[in-house]
């Protein structure tokens, strides 16, 4: 007996094989042909749909094939970069500043220490005190210069005498005027500095300075360390605010005569897949060694997320012809001609939950970024078509195989 139901399964399975090679004509699929009364279909089942990952959209109408492609980066305007030196040499005694660090206008930096800090603010308090003292001297020599002077109309004293009084008024008087514009260079450089001058006395000194930001943004650049000596021609920080980015294109000189301002550009910035829009506003007046001018453009909507110096891919819409296209990844090439699968539309209404797709014959265009043109059958209705974007080639495979087993 149990050979016997041995045998019987055994013929259960020979009979299920060739059930599966001999598919009815709803459900097999057919040899791909460009004969539009002859659709080519296929369906997959729940588990079948899941495991191909298959991702539906729409057929997208685009300004593609019409654009010029060019490379450049994002960018910011001079005054939106900024390099932070110090206006004195000394140590820098503490900073809290990382790569990346956002910071505000006005915002504490770093603060530097330095010995001849105070140096200086005593020569400054120095200066002023004898400026004071000179001040009551020279009244005291206007006084004996006016009176030699009077004395000299009468007669009763000597020339000489005039003379000498005369000299010392005039010496002490540009004495002081020397003092004071030394002062003077001494406050404005304290001021540049950040020293309160008008804190300033015998007991109070300010033995560091600080450096503030000029500008919001984010800092970019941190070239020292606590305790270094940093001169005043060193580029202590580079911040840069990213408020006003915009994108800088290389176009090669024969191209030129396609740029106008104004025109509408798509780019992408690599490593990544979203697309952005920007506007020429600048086209360059200097052709570089290379042959290639340099265009600044207007991205449509700022985002602090890009980083300057990043490099992307551009199109440039020298024309605004808009045609149908997909996705590069929906195409599929049988026998030398493009298809694309579409959604058939009683899908949903089908009991076993399978989903059916429709091959068509498409005749495929230029391609531009990750979409291409698509010429597409006069019947098809694009407001109502649904394609398949992702998963197309598992789609064909299964025709194929389909096609491998019938034969």
């Amino acid at each position: 007996m149990r050979h016997i139901k041995s045998i019987q399964l055994s013929l259960l399975a020979l009979i299920l094989l060739a059930a599966c090679g001999k598919k009815a004509p709803s459900e097999a699929a057919a040899k791909p042909s460009n004969k539009a009364d002859q659709p080519i279909e296929v369906s997959l089942t729940p588990d079948q749909a899941k495991l191909a990952s298959l991702e539906l959209g729409k057929i997208e109408l685009k300004n593609i094939g019409t654009a010029l492609q060019v490379t450049g980066k994002i960018d910011v305007p001079p005054q939106n970069l900024v390099s932070i030196s110090i206006p004195a040499a000394g140590f820098l005694k503490s900073t809290l500043m990382l790569p990346g660090t956002p910071v505000k206008k006005g915002q504490l930096l770093a603060t530097i220490q330095n010995p001849e800090f105070i140096q200086m603010q005593q020569d400054y308090l120095q200066i002023k005190n004898e400026i004071t003292e000179n001040e009551s001297q020279l009244e005291y020599l206007a006084v004996e210069y006016n009176r030699q002077q009077e004395l000299a109309k009468e007669n009763v004293n000597s020339g000489k005498t005039l003379q000498a009084a005369k000299a010392q008024y005039l010496g002490m008087k540009a004495r002081i005027e020397g003092q004071k514009a030394k002062m003077g260079g001494l406050k404005a450089r304290m001021q540049i500095m950040g020293i309160n001058v008008a804190k300033l006395s015998a007991e109070y000194y300010q033995n560091e300075i600080a450096i503030l930001s000029p500008i919001s943004g984010g800092v970019t650049k941190v070239n020292a360390n606590i305790g270094r000596y940093i001169n005043t021609t060193d580029v202590l920080f580079e911040i840069v605010d990213n408020e006003h980015q915009h994108v800088a294109l290389t176009v090669f000189e024969k191209d030129l005569p396609k740029i106008h301002v104004q025109q509408n550009v798509r780019f992408v910035v690599t490593g990544e897949t979203k697309e952005r829009n920007a506007k020429v506003y600048l086209i360059g007046r200097e052709i570089n060694p290379d042959r290639t001018v340099l265009i600044h453009c207007h991205i449509d909507k700022e985002d602090n997320h890009l980083l300057p110096n990043a490099y992307l891919k551009a199109w440039v819409e020298v024309e605004h012809n808009e045609v149908t296209c997909v996705p590069t990844e929906a195409l599929v090439t049988s026998d030398g001609m493009d298809y694309i699968f579409v959604v058939n539309q009683n899908t949903n209404q089908n009991k076993t939950g399978n989903q059916s797709f429709t091959m068509i014959q498409v005749k495929k265009g230029v391609s531009e970024g990750d979409f291409s043109e698509v010429i597409l059958p006069n019947s098809l209705d694009l407001t109502k078509t649904t394609i398949v974007t992702k998963g197309a080639f598992t789609l064909l495979a299964k025709l194929k195989i389909a096609e491998e087993g019938e034969e």
